[in-house]
This record gives C-alpha cells, structure tokens and sequence, in this order.
C-alpha cells in the first residue's frame, strides 16, 4: 500500500510526434492511498526551547547584497519558473498566464519551458502541459537537478472542485529533454504521509503548498494550517513518511503574516544550507498591519530573504532542523525592480497583492569551492520574469555559526 498517488498526465509519443512540446493531460489515474498515522522529529515545538535572539537574525550588510538586476526579455506573462539544464541549453520552466482569473479563481495557464539565450532573454517558448479543460492545475515548479541531468521536481497541485485546495507533489525526470519530447511525467500528489521513526500526534493529512526538494529524497511544503511552519517529509516509491518541521518565527518583519519557500537549498556542507525563503506581510495602505487583521483593505506584500538552515541527523536517522541568521531586511522587495518606464501593467492582481516569487537559482563558486554567487529569476506581480544576482559569499560571511548550547543538549537528550 502506497500514501502517495500517481498521476498520469501524459500521451504516448507516437500522438506526440506531430505536436512536439504541445501536451494534453488523460483523465487523472488513481493508484493507491492508505491511512497512515503521522509522526515527527525533533524540532524547536518538539523541545520547547524558544528560538535564540542571540543569532535569529543575521547582522546587517554593510551593502546591498544584490549585484545586479535585469529584465528577462520576453518574459511577459510567464512567471514562477525553475531553471533546468540540457547540455549547454538552459530552460526556464514555470506557469505562462495571459489574463487575471475572476475573484476568487485561480490563475491558470499552462507550464512552458522556456528556453534562456546568453544573456538569460527568452528565445523560444514550448507548452509543455495545458490545463484546459481539466480539474487539476499545477503550479509553481522547484527543481533540484542533479550533475547527470535528471531533477526531482517539487510543485503545487490545485484541485478545483475540492474548493481550490492545494496538494505539494512532486515529478521526477531524467532529463530536462523529457518535458519537451513528452509525454508529460507521471505526477505525484501527497494527500497523506505514513509514520516515519517516532510516534507524533500531528493528523498525517495533507494540505498545503510550495513544496521545494531538500534533497534527492527530503522533500519539505507549508501546511495550509501552519503560516510560519514547513513539513518535511521523506519521497520513495510510492511512500511518503514524516521527518520533521522547519520553523521560522513570527516577528521577521517582513514575513509576519506568513512565509513560504523560495528556491531549493543549496548545501554547503553537511549540515548547512544557504536558504532562501518569501515572506509576506498584510498592508494597509503600504503600512503593515496585524497579520490577523480582517479589513477588506488589506494588500499582502512579498518580499524575498535568506538565511542559514541547519540540520542533524542522530543514529537513529532521525533529522532535526532549525533556522538562524535570517535576513533582518529583505534582500528583494517589489521596489527592488527598476521602473519599466512605459505603462505596461505591473501587478497582475494589484487590487490585492504585490507579488514577488522566486522558485529557482543558480550558484557560482570560487576557486576554493565555496559559494559566491546565487542567480535569480524573480517573478514580479506575477507578470514578467527578472534576472538578479545576489552576493551570497557576503551574506554567509556575515553569519553567526554558534550554536546555542540548550539546543545541542536537547538534541542529546
């Protein structure tokens, strides 16, 4: 018995062949869900301990971290993209919408892999699944792509007549050759984990989104019931088991309503992972106001920052994560993008948000084989792509690496 449903969005290649890059998606194919019973790792809700002020936040820059920034020319419309590699050709896939969906709805759109020329402009542009018609929608791709091409793909599926809710997911594919060739990959949705090495009372029902690869098999999403609080649980075959949470506090003051992830984690070592997560605060008027607040007035405000992950892992097995040196500022703000300098439509919903995603980057290293650089491709407004490089060999050497005793203790315990 399996906890995780396979999908079958696909055609054969022999329909394909006149349609290269053009996919439509079968009725969806059920295979197997089971009860499970939950459990959990040690995390700061599983020792009580409060997060350490001493080393929360990262120190400020002494300058912006961000090198450069530019517009991905014709980008408009697709947004929302990870970026794959096939030899020496490099795509962008995300979500391409043309118009505003009505209040309440959605935007939908097909996936498009969109292929980068040298100075990261779009150059072609290929469907490669389209939701027309269908029940399900995906959304938002973060790709952890390995040396030989292959890439474990996290996403968020929307089922429209369960109420628009989301599902994390995930795709797996041996090359990024595969999405233009077809037939579109066996989907995977998680609606519910199976226990994993310790009992927890947490529900082992799923809801939520951002799902984002930790690694070749971690696999972490936020809980539609949890807005500062990342599940991670572990992907084989069929099977999804709980590991642990990543927690993140609530006082980062550009994340107070909620938080979300941004592209996967770049390990630096074995225990630390350069991170790069999306906050989101509620605003009045460009003020920010109590993430609880009701007002119809309210526009939600993204912004995107960094921090260092940290993780163990005992004899057992058992993983253990915690979150430090977040960026007390945000490194890229809505206000981070130059003015266009034309009246092209900036926010695709303005009424009610400033939209700012970022679901894939690349890194740079030096000589010594240490993290320099990450590059971005933002989304802005959910209209148009952006190219950002960010100093992240700055960032890291401004960390503090200490670890609070209480916390290694607890761990020990």
């Amino acid at each position: 018995m399996t906890t995780i449903e396979a999908i079958n969005f696909g055609q054969s290649l022999g329909e394909l062949k006149d349609r290269v890059g053009v996919l439509a998606m079968n009725d969806l194919i059920e295979i197997q869900e089971t009860e499970a019973s939950p459990n959990t790792g040690l995390g700061y809700s599983e020792t009580g301990l409060e997060f350490s002020p001493e080393n929360l936040f990262a120190k400020e820059l002494d300058q912006n971290p961000i090198e450069s920034i530019s517009l991905v020319g014709g980008g408009e419309g697709i947004f929302n993209v990870t970026v794959l590699r096939f030899g020496d050709r490099k795509f962008a896939l995300g979500r391409q919408v043309v118009e505003a969906a009505p209040e309440g709805e959605p935007d939908s759109g097909p996936l498009v892999m969109a292929e980068l020329g040298p100075t990261n402009d779009i150059i072609s542009v290929t469907k490669v699944w389209d939701p027309e018609g269908k029940n399900v929608l995906i959304e938002d791709p973060r790709a952890l792509q390995a040396a030989d091409g292959s890439a474990f793909i996290g996403i968020t599926l929307v089922y429209k007549d369960e109420g628009n809710k989301t599902y994390p997911g995930y795709i797996e594919i041996v090359s990024p050759e595969q999405l233009l060739t077809g037939p579109f990959p066996e989907t995977r949705i998680i609606r519910k984990f199976g226990p994993g090495k310790q009992p927890t009372p947490i529900s082992g029902e799923v809801e939520g989104k951002n799902a984002t690869s930790l690694d070749e098999k971690l696999l972490m999403y936020r809980p539609s019931d949890m807005n500062h609080t990342l599940q991670v649980i572990e992907c084989t075959e069929g099977d999804a088991s709980h590991v642990g949470f990543i927690e993140l506090p609530k006082n980062i003051p550009w994340a107070r309503y909620k938080i979300g992830t941004a592209a996967p984690p770049v390990w630096l070592n074995e225990n630390e992972a350069f991170f790069e997560i999306h906050g989101i605060n509620k605003t009045i008027d460009g003020e920010i106001v109590d993430p609880d607040s009701t007002d119809p007035r309210v526009k939600y405000k993204y912004a995107l920052g960094t921090a260092r992950l940290f993780r163990t892992k005992d004899d057992d097995g058992n993983y253990s994560f915690r979150v430090d040196n977040i960026s007390i500022e945000p490194v890229l703000t809505s206000e981070s993008f130059p003015d266009l300098g034309d009246d092209r439509q900036v926010e695709l919903h303005p009424e009610i948000r400033q939209a700012l995603y970022n679901c894939s980057a690349e890194s740079f290293y030096d000589d010594s084989g240490q993290l320099v650089r990450r590059e971005w491709i933002p989304s802005q407004g959910d209209m148009r792509l952006w190219d950002a490089m960010i100093a992240a060999g700055e960032i890291i050497a401004g960390w503090d690496r200490t670890i609070p005793p209480e916390y290694l203790l607890a761990l020990a315990a």
